[in-house]
């Protein structure tokens, strides 16, 4: 078991959520208030929510190889998990089901919490062993999220990208 993986995941179009948020908006105050809303939704729906998907999932591995592997192969380490960002290490072995398991949560989270915004991210996975340097995966990890948003980006200049309700936003 001396493959790893490094998953590097980013969230898609946030810049176009955080522009249609605060189009035609000015006001200091507005703007701050609107932003630090947006700032919480994010957080809860790709860290907190997002992590949560994968702990499940690494119970769900754990009951279902439990007789197969060690406990240490189901573990994952996050390396960075802030705002849409999320880059850990696994087993490679697993880290499909992990990279699904945290993507559709992601995607759901519109429809658990009945947020104002549907989320999406994509997810770059490196395969290496575990005596390989770490940054060369990482940045592979990187290129290929980066190559699969260029994909969704693409897509998404063809669709609107708009917010369900109230624009983003709470009632003020």
């Amino acid at each position: 078991e001396s493959l790893l993986a490094v998953v590097h995941a980013d969230g898609n179009n946030m810049g176009s959520k955080i522009s249609q948020m605060l189009k035609g908006v000015t006001d200091y105050d507005t703007c701050v208030t609107r932003m630090r809303y947006f700032t919480r939704n994010t957080a809860q729906a790709f860290t907190e929510e997002g992590l949560q998907a994968m702990r499940d999932c690494r119970e769900r591995l754990r009951d279902i190889y439990c007789n197969v592997y060690r406990d240490s192969a189901f573990l994952f380490r996050t390396v960075i998990a802030d705002g849409d960002d999320l880059t850990f290490i696994c087993n490679a072995r697993f880290a499909m089901e992990y990279v699904r398991a945290y993507l559709e949560s992601v995607q759901n989270y519109h429809a658990r919490n009945g947020s104002e915004w549907e989320y999406s991210s994509c997810a770059g996975i490196c395969i290496f062993h575990s005596h390989y340097p770490f940054a060369r995966a990482y940045s592979m990890a990187e290129q290929a999220c980066d190559n699969a948003k260029r994909k969704v980006h693409d897509r998404a200049a063809s669709e609107s990208d708009q917010p369900s309700q109230n624009g983003g936003f709470p009632e003020e």
